[in-house]
Order: C-alpha cells, then sequence, then structure tokens
C-alpha cells in the first residue's frame, strides 16, 4: 500500500522519549511485520520486568528522534506495514497522541502495550480510532497488585482499562506473565473469573524469564514446569480461551 507521509507538523518531539527501536519483528504483532518503539519511564516497579533500564535509567538511553523513525520508516514502507509502541509504559508520554496521529495519518497500524494504569489516556486514543490493537499485561489478581508492581497502584483505573478495552478496541490481548511469588493457582482462578465476569474472551500466558530482571533476586526464580502451567491452562480454561507462549 502506497503511504503518503503526514505533515511533520502535526507532532511534538518535546515529550517523546523513543529509547530504543526494533527495526522489525513478527513477535511483537502476531501474524504481522512490525516496526517496535521503545519508550522509557514506567510507574510500576514489578520484580520480574526484563527491561529494568528503560524503567529504573531511562535518562541512560539517547533519545531517538523522531526524525530518525520516521526515516527508517520511509525506507521500508513496501514491508513494514504496523507499529508497535511500548515500554517502559508509553502512556505516560504526553508525545505519545501526537506520535500516534502522526503514524496514523502516514498510513501504519498502531499497537500500543500497557499496563492499564492510564484509562483516560486509553480512551482517548481508542475512541478517537487512532489505534487498532491494544495489549494489556494484568499482572495477578486485583488483591495482589501491589505485591506484584511493587509501586502505589489504582485498581479502580486497572478495572477501568480492562472494560475500556474489552468495549471498544479494535482488536485486544490480556496477557500475564506466569511468575512464581506473584502467580499462584488461586490468584490466577480469581484473575480469569474477574476477567470473564467483565466478558473478556481471552487471556495470553507468557512463560517468566529469569534474565535481566529489575529485582536481581528475580534471576534466581525457577520458572513454572510445563505440568504447571498445564494445570494453570486447565483451571483459566473454564472461564477464558488460552494461549501460551515462551514454553
Amino acid at each position: 500500500m502506497e503511504r503518503k507521509f503526514a505533515d511533520r507538523k502535526r507532532y511534538s518531539k518535546s515529550d517523546i522519549l523513543i529509547k530504543g527501536l526494533l527495526p522489525s519483528s513478527m513477535l511483537d504483532w502476531p501474524g504481522r511485520i512490525a516496526a517496535t518503539l521503545f519508550f522509557g519511564r514506567c510507574n510500576f516497579r514489578c520484580p520480574y520486568c526484563h527491561n529494568p533500564e528503560l524503567v529504573l535509567k531511562p535518562e541512560s538511553y539517547e533519545t531517538i528522534p523522531p526524525e530518525e523513525f520516521i526515516s527508517y520508516l520511509k525506507g521500508r514502507m513496501d514491508w513494514v506495514s504496523s507499529v508497535v509502541i511500548t515500554g517502559g509504559e508509553p502512556t505516560l508520554s504526553d508525545g505519545l497522541k501526537s506520535l500516534v496521529l502522526f503514524l496514523k495519518g502516514s498510513g501504519f497500524d498502531v499497537k500500543i502495550d500497557t499496563n492499564g494504569s492510564r484509562p483516560f489516556v486509553l480512551e482517548e486514543l481508542i475512541k478517537e480510532n487512532m489505534i487498532d490493537f491494544v495489549a494489556m499485561d494484568i499482572k495477578t489478581s486485583f488483591e495482589n497488585y501491589p505485591q506484584a508492581v511493587r509501586a502505589p497502584v489504582d485498581i479502580e483505573a486497572i478495572v477501568e482499562s480492562i472494560k475500556l478495552i474489552i468495549k471498544y478496541a479494535p482488536e485486544y490481548e490480556f496477557r500475564t506473565t506466569l511468575v512464581p511469588g506473584i502467580i499462584n493457582k488461586k490468584n490466577l482462578e480469581d484473575m480469569v473469573a474477574r476477567l470473564s465476569d467483565m466478558e473478556a474472551r481471552s487471556i495470553v500466558f507468557q512463560q517468566f524469564k529469569p534474565e535481566n530482571t529489575l529485582d536481581v533476586e528475580f534471576r534466581n526464580v525457577k520458572p513454572f514446569s510445563n505440568n504447571e502451567i498445564e494445570d494453570m491452562v486447565d483451571i483459566a480454561s473454564k472461564y477464558l480461551e488460552v494461549e501460551v507462549r515462551g514454553i
């Protein structure tokens, strides 16, 4: 598809904190070749996070100018049709909307990865048809969230984001990383039951990899075995369709 790039004046680069660029991937948006942008900063401190530098020390990375990313896209328009914006937590950036508007105006589909803590940002993006896919991480049962994210968390905001995504997002997925000490059979069942009550249709389970975690102690945590994950899938399948990745 031929793409005409939007006027650069439509976005402001003052708070577009692009700290990393993956030129192409078929993993970040299943079924598509996508370029992936990594935004710095996050308001959670999940101990198993595998992007700790983006969370704790985003200033240690050089900020990639939007012009550099745009130049990359221009050279690959024939085969890169989509852009994934991840983090960190991209909804913390005041420049997110203007960047998304630029990408959409240039004919690209856009996916956002989020922790769901800022539903008012998601609402604007979704209801104004600025994004095509939302992936939200559901950390654990709502009661266990403070332990999982190790930061102040507004559970009402998390619930609001879930409901908003289910009702309005053109395409979405909820996903949970199966981390021992964060997830167990009981709080997992609580979590998927609540999602089912809100009319979610499915969930993705991701295997935990104890590599480069934010909390160094989690680098020694043994992941769940395949049999343990199968048990969790059996529990969750009573409520939702389940996909497992990373095993």
